[in-house]
């Protein structure tokens, strides 16, 4: 019995502790039940909290979306009407036109779908930016993505306004064109860096991001703008060669060609060029055997020792050791160089894709263009008409180091003669054209010589953005005998960029087409001086940055053998201005000459040899030079 007793004493002693743990137990669940009742209050607020935040986003939500997204018709979509968000943070955006309002799932397209997570992100951005010191940085990936053309530009065009708002972008994109777009908003209103991405591959362990090519020429034109700064000559040098260098790099992808067995990981440029050239005598594929590899390799400029080299290679050891004159000296083999490279990256792209190459080592049925011959000279790009006019010291000496124009300008360039009034007042017919050798993709409104099967074209370049087509139109002066714009692909044309005219008007060549290559020209073996235009006198023949060709000066008495002659005229009164000799006044003896206008702008100029007439307010005649052409590009 005494056995059964502690039995029992033990097994309630058990039930007992387990009793008032359940009684704690309740105890504790009574006072969470009285603490919770004001808890449950805080989901109240968040409620109101978020109601109260949507209300204050929405209007910038809506101002947002907005600005990167619109209809191009009026009742073709839905305004944005709310943004609700539940208490799991589920956003709810609604849409609707008039009195009708739906979740924008389920009636907007991608596109305005897009814009308005777009605009309540923003606005939600701004305010904790605004009133709790949020993050400044966005990171945007392809954010155009969905949008269509027009779209993507209003896109392009809010960027900067981010920026006013506070915010440090970063942007990636696969569209070159949204990229350009913003990149040239941006610059308006915001210091901006364009740059290109190369990726990490089995030879370059990081991933490598040279500015882009319009950043290239951006600081190419600025360092022109002011040829002895040496800083802007130092940073173009060094961007080309790290422009250079990327596009090498790319090219060694594939493990079956290992750019290197060098010393310095990733190789460096004159490596790269080596094991290129390499690889292009044993040529292992397509790639190595096209055209844009062999012309890129057999370039002299690329050569050990040559002065583009020297050039490129002073920025990686010893920038502040490179001056302004020497990278002026190659500054257009440097460009020439670009080209070959953004070629040969060109047919890098197109071998990945398994396009077709041409090949280098292929016959073509396309006869190239025949660079000029120029003999040597130099002249000097004078800084104003009225001294481009008079008779300068500097033509007889070739030893200046002013601003000059040499003969290397027409490196890689070509003449045509121009047989029909295509191309306005720009290049009028029975004049020269100065063309570029090589072809080039052509830019919407450059004035260009295309090449098509059986017909040599002179006209105006249009060329819709992503597109393949391209349109050959012709400015005639007079509109009524204008001939029809031309449609054509882009792959069925050689399109070729025309950099200048000459003024000379040789006798027709054979030949048919409305332009046809000739192999020289007189009046390039009587340039005596160069004049960059910096006013509007000389509209339509020279725009403002263009160079004017000047031959030899013209004397009152060689006035009457010179008629409809282009000359740079100064009065004695100072001023210069760029006419057409029109011949002697009848009833004068010779003595006042009439000068008119060279194109649909000014007006004509009645001018006197003898300075007794300038009492009478009659202009008289200083000095005057030949003009034998203009360049477009310094």
């Amino acid at each position: 019995p005494l056995n059964s007793a502690l039995e029992y004493c033990q097994r309630m002693t058990t039930q007992l502790k387990l009793r008032r743990a359940k009684e704690k137990r309740l105890k504790l669940c009574d006072r969470a039940v009285t603490a919770l009742e004001s808890i449950i209050k805080l989901g109240e607020l968040a409620e109101s909290q978020v109601a109260s935040l949507r209300t204050s986003l929405h209007d910038r939500a809506v101002y947002w979306r907005d600005r990167c997204y619109g209809n191009a018709f009026a009742l073709a979509g839905h305004d944005l009407r709310d943004t609700a968000m539940d208490i799991k943070g589920v956003l709810d955006i609604r849409v609707g036109s008039e009195r009708a309002v739906a979740p924008a799932q389920h009636i907007s397209n991608a596109s305005a779908l897009r814009a308005s997570v777009m605009g309540f992100f923003l606005a939600y951005w701004e305010y904790v930016l605004k009133n709790h010191g949020g993050l400044a940085l966005l990171i945007l990936d392809d954010p155009q993505d969905l949008l269509d053309d027009d779209n993507r530009s209003k896109l392009a065009r809010l960027l900067p306004e981010l920026a006013g708002e506070g915010a440090q972008l970063i942007v990636s994109t696969y569209d070159r064109f949204f990229a350009r777009e913003a990149a040239e908003a941006g610059r308006k209103f915001a210091a901006i860096e364009h740059r290109s991405v190369h990726p990490v591959n089995v030879h370059n362990p990081v991933l490598r991001i040279p500015v882009a090519t319009e950043e290239l020429d951006r600081k190419r034109d600025a360092y022109l703008a002011d040829k002895d700064n040496a800083g802007l000559a130092q940073d173009y040098a060094g961007e080309v060669r790290v422009y250079i260098e990327a596009r090498l790099s790319d090219m060694f992808d594939d493990p079956a060609y290992p750019a290197y067995a060098y010393p310095t990981t990733p190789p460096m440029l004159t490596a790269l060029i080596d094991r290129l050239r390499g690889l292009e005598k044993a040529a292992p594929n397509a790639l190595f055997r096209g055209r844009a590899v062999k012309d890129f390799c057999n370039s002299p400029h690329l050569r050990a020792g040559a002065d583009v080299m020297k050039v490129l290679n002073t920025p990686h050891h010893n920038k502040a050791t490179l001056s302004a004159g020497t990278v002026y000296a190659v500054h257009e083999a440097l460009d020439q160089v670009r080209r070959l490279a953004d070629k040969m990256h060109m047919a890098f792209r197109l071998f990945r894709w398994h396009e077709p190459l041409e090949d280098g080592s292929a016959s073509s049925n396309v006869v190239p263009f025949k660079s000029l011959e120029v003999a040597p000279f130099k002249a000097l790009i004078h800084p104003d008409l009225a001294a481009f006019t008079a008779h300068a010291a500097s033509d007889a000496s070739q030893d200046t180091t002013g601003d000059l124009l040499t003969d290397g300008w027409f490196a890689d360039k070509s003449l045509f003669y121009i047989r029909a009034d295509n191309l306005g007042f720009a290049v009028p017919s029975g004049c020269i054209a100065i063309v570029e050798s090589a072809p080039y993709e052509g830019r919407d409104h450059n004035i260009v010589v295309a090449r098509m099967p059986g017909h040599i074209l002179a006209r105006r370049l249009l060329r819709p953005p992503k597109s393949d087509q391209l349109s050959l139109a012709a400015e005639a002066p007079d509109p009524r005998q204008s001939k029809p714009t031309l449609m054509v692909d882009a792959s069925s044309v050689a399109v070729h960029k025309i950099v200048g005219m000459l003024t000379e008007q040789p006798a027709p060549p054979i030949g048919k087409g409305e332009a046809v290559e000739i192999i020289g020209a007189a009046s390039l073996a009587h340039i005596k001086a160069a004049y960059r235009v910096r006013e509007e006198s000389g509209i339509p023949l020279a725009l403002p940055g263009q160079i004017v060709l000047g031959g030899e000066q013209v004397l009152q008495q060689q006035l009457s053998g010179l008629n409809n002659t282009l000359v740079a005229l100064t009065l004695a009164d100072g001023q210069s201005v760029f006419k057409r000799i029109a011949g002697a006044v009848p009833g004068t003896k010779g003595r006042i000459w009439q000068f008119e206008s060279i194109g649909g702008l000014g007006s004509s100029l009645v001018v006197s040899l003898s300075d007794e007439d300038a009492k009478d307010g009659v202009p008289v005649f200083a000095s005057a030079r030949r003009v034998l052409g203009v360049l477009y590009t310094s």
